[in-house]
């Protein structure tokens, strides 16, 4: 099974993470100088990840729910040989869950408070471009 690959462009802060025993990979745009940074191939399908989207990528043809508390809507499953679901995130979700995010904001690190100051300016400005997109939702089914 072919899950595809990745392109990141200079300037994007990806979060890249595994989870449920190495069942579903994650990967995460929070941040980006400007548009078309994260890019998913498969094939000849092309997915541009924006800022406040992920890709989740299963291990199994079978999707799986993941029990991580982040806040999702706009989930579609991309017609590919392997799982993958592409959706809209809570970058405020994720802030609050993530080992790693928590110690960049808890660090005394001059290029991890620019680092999270980034990511917040761009949770709070997705909160009202996407409003329109409706609530996040850490329950679905898919």
């Amino acid at each position: 099974m072919d899950p595809g690959f990745l392109e990141l462009q200079p300037g994007a802060v990806v979060l890249i993470n595994r989870a449920g025993d190495g069942e579903i990979t994650s990967v995460r745009n929070l941040w980006e100088p400007d548009s078309g940074k994260v890019l998913f191939r498969h094939g000849d399908r092309r997915v541009v990840l924006s800022a406040g989207e992920e890709l989740l990528v299963s291990a199994t043809k079978d999707f799986k729910n993941p029990d991580d508390n982040i806040g999702r809507r706009r989930l579609h499953r991309l017609n590919i040989s392997a799982a993958v679901v592409h959706s809209e995130f809570s970058i405020s979700s994720l802030l609050q869950s993530s080992k790693l995010l928590r110690e960049i904001r808890l660090s005394k690190n001059k290029e991890d408070q620019v680092l999270e100051s980034k990511i917040k300016k761009m949770a709070v400005i997705l909160s009202i471009v996407t409003a329109s997109h409706g609530p996040y939702s850490s329950q679905y089914d898919h």
